[in-house]
């Protein structure tokens, strides 16, 4: 049962990354195609803030990852939970 239900799960998110690929791959960017000098402000602007978002989110993502699989049920040996 559990071989079947990640054998789902993997097939979704490889069908939906694909999904996505092929509907950004036909979006024009323009953007970050700036014509003028506050257009060119704001795609620094968005690069800028989307690099401090991703400084943040990424490590918080890794975390809770690390801690999922730290304290998952399964784990007997290695958990030093102590509430």
């Amino acid at each position: 049962m559990h071989k079947v239900v990640s054998k789902i799960i993997k097939t979704s998110v490889v069908s939906l990354i694909s999904i996505t690929a092929l509907l950004l791959s036909g979006c024009k960017l323009a953007i970050l195609d700036p014509a003028g000098m506050i257009a060119r402000a704001e795609k620094h602007l968005i690069i800028d803030t989307t690099i401090l978002m991703l400084i943040i989110v990424v490590p918080v993502l890794i975390l809770i990852a690390i801690i999922i699989y730290r304290y998952r049920e399964g784990n007997k040996e290695n958990v030093e939970y102590k509430p």
